[in-house]
């Protein structure tokens, strides 16, 4: 598209700021001016923001006592996968193997309060059943007022005098807790005490 000569690209209205401080979903934030995100350079940061949601599945940021968790996807299915995956990379570095199988359904009434649940289900069924899943298949469904999440996970049940837990996760708190919705994919935030 062409606007008085300069090339313009179509760029959705979250990215069309002016104002003192832009705020990419990325661990820092973007210093801008009033004209600073015009062009190529707008261009470069809604780039820099799809990439973001196609490629880092989770980050970890800076907390001073517990481990907080920035996780992305596309999907509400795959926010989910993608914050078990950062789970269980704080728990153990062993890759599960596909011998069990376990169920699990759970509900709730937003996406915060399901995420939190789905992540001490995965806690609970690890120190108590010491089932270490191999991937994190998951579909939400939306229910008249409430959240089902239903998920067929394989893994394997494990000793843990085998592996070495690097931290021990004693549970996902609400504490700072959010999932947000963005024009390319969700993120959330989460907290896990350690």
């Amino acid at each position: 598209m062409r606007n008085g000569g300069v090339e313009c690209v179509k760029i959705p209205s979250a990215f069309r700021y002016r104002g003192t401080r832009t705020r990419l979903p990325s661990r820092d934030a973007v210093e801008v001016n009033e004209n600073a995100l015009f062009g190529r350079d707008l261009v470069v940061a809604y780039v820099a923001h799809v990439f973001l949601f196609q490629m880092k599945k989770y980050e970890f940021l800076e907390h001073t006592a517990d481990i907080r968790v920035r996780v992305l996807g596309t999907t509400i299915s795959e926010l989910f996968q993608n914050a078990a995956e950062a789970l269980f990379s704080i728990l153990i570095s062993h890759t599960a193997k596909n011998n069990t199988h376990i169920s699990i359904e759970l509900k709730a009434s937003s996406y915060e309060e399901l995420l939190v649940n789905w992540l001490n289900e995965l806690l609970s069924r690890f120190y108590a059943d010491k089932f270490l899943p191999a991937g994190y298949p998951v579909v939400i469904e939306n229910s008249g007022n409430d959240y089902i999440l239903k998920a067929e996970l394989e893994g394997e049940i494990i000793d843990f005098s085998e592996f070495v837990i690097k931290d021990e996760v004693k549970a996902a708190t609400y504490h700072g807790l959010s999932v947000i919705k963005h024009a390319d994919g969700l993120s959330a935030e989460v907290i896990f005490d350690v």
